[in-house]
């Protein structure tokens, strides 16, 4: 067999960052704080032929960080994607549920760039409603972040 070089970079000319922070509430008693891991990419995704493999490197990107950093919350910043539709981005958006294997609490952070497109999916794919998951800045997300582990609270 015959081994070929292969590297994520490879799927996606995107680029992505990570940062870290403290949400004000926790969802465990014995925990003061909850950690945000902050997952910004900027780029293209799309089902064209050029931009498909965003969604898998994405979704990589995403899971590297939750397992590097273990938060109990996420924001994605998609504020420099630009996305008009693609189903695979449900995929991408649900990526800490399937490392968590449950609902896992998500914010996502949009622009002009994707804000139609993922109102969009959101309502039309994932069921949801998009003022629950989607945020116009990341002040907004972290305070909706708070706001759920504070009703998560035992």
């Amino acid at each position: 067999m015959e081994l070929v070089p292969c590297s994520l970079d490879q799927l996606s000319a995107a680029t992505y960052s990570f940062a870290r922070g403290e949400l004000l509430t926790s969802p465990l008693p014995d925990c003061p704080r909850a950690t945000v891991l902050l997952v910004a990419f900027d780029g293209a995704a799309g089902n064209t032929h050029q931009d498909i493999g965003t969604f898998a490197f994405m979704k990589a990107m995403i899971v590297a960080g939750l397992e590097a950093w273990r938060p109990e919350a996420l924001i994605l910043d998609l504020r420099r994607l630009r996305y008009s539709w693609g189903d695979e981005m449900h995929d991408t958006l649900a990526a800490a549920d399937g490392w968590c294997r449950r609902a896992f609490p998500t914010a996502v952070v949009v622009s002009d760039l994707n804000r139609v497109g993922l109102t969009s999916l959101v309502v039309r794919e994932m069921g949801r409603d998009p003022q629950d998951l989607l945020f116009d800045s990341i002040d907004e997300a972290v305070s909706a972040l708070d706001q759920q582990q504070y009703r998560s609270k035992p």
